[in-house]
């Protein structure tokens, strides 16, 4: 039978005038939404991470992750979901290291500097000369690795991505895209992306979800809506 990778029924009235009644389903472990700007899609990641509170049920690879077996409310922190914003949300008060490390720390409670596991992430995102840098001197594509690399080092089992790499130039997007999906792969997240880039899904996606007006519209692979070429054709 197919495994379902990632499962969802979400129902929420964000304003008198607009709410968001979704059914998403997929197999594949990583699914792009995609749609016109207020359609929804960063609203449905904010319900699904339980940012917004709702009575939204989320699977992940079958397993319940907003209740636990005696239908109890799961908190945010114990649910292994991780969650990169298009503008990065990094705390001014802390360097790129203590902003990539803060997720962890929290979570765990663990030591993170000098973690074989940790430096072994920040290299693999480009990102050890960054580490001693306050946050106002990163660029915006620097912002958003430090806040990619904070959500992975947290060990999701789901990540959500909003325009994760919107602020980094083109050529630098695909690598930087190619070794998270990588690292989705070898540690068994299941990732869903919001982006407005065609080729991007593409290049990421086994999956998309076309949303418009909070609603579920169309879904199928990328090829279904946007052919086959990638970004280099």
């Amino acid at each position: 039978m197919p495994h379902i990778m990632f499962r969802s029924e979400i129902r929420h009235r964000v304003t008198p005038l607009f709410d968001v009644d979704l059914t998403l389903s997929t197999e594949s472990r990583i699914t792009a939404l995609y749609g016109p700007s207020g359609a929804g899609k960063t609203t449905a990641l904010k319900l699904v991470s339980g940012w917004i509170p709702s009575a939204t049920a989320v699977y992940v690879e079958g397993t319940r992750i907003d209740r636990d077996e005696s239908s109890a409310t799961v908190p945010l922190n114990q649910r292994k979901v991780g969650m990169v914003f298009q503008n990065d949300l990094l705390f001014p008060h802390l360097d790129a290291a203590g902003n990539a490390t803060f997720a962890r720390r929290y979570l765990s409670k663990e030591r993170v500097y000098g973690d074989p596991e940790f430096a072994e992430l920040v290299g693999r995102f480009g990102a050890a000369h960054l580490m001693g840098k306050p946050v106002k001197a990163l660029s915006g594509g620097e912002r958003q690795r430090i806040g990619l690399i904070r959500a992975l080092a947290s060990r999701p089992k789901l990540l959500l991505c909003d325009e994760p790499v919107g602020a980094i130039d083109r050529a630098g997007r695909f690598s930087l895209l190619d070794r998270l999906r990588e690292h989705a792969e070898a540690e068994g997240i299941v990732m869903l992306l919001i982006t407005h880039d065609p080729d991007e899904i593409r290049h990421m996606a086994g999956h998309v979800w076309h949303i418009d007006s909070g609603r579920l519209i169309a879904e199928g692979p990328p090829e279904r809506f946007f052919g086959a070429f990638g970004p280099n054709g």
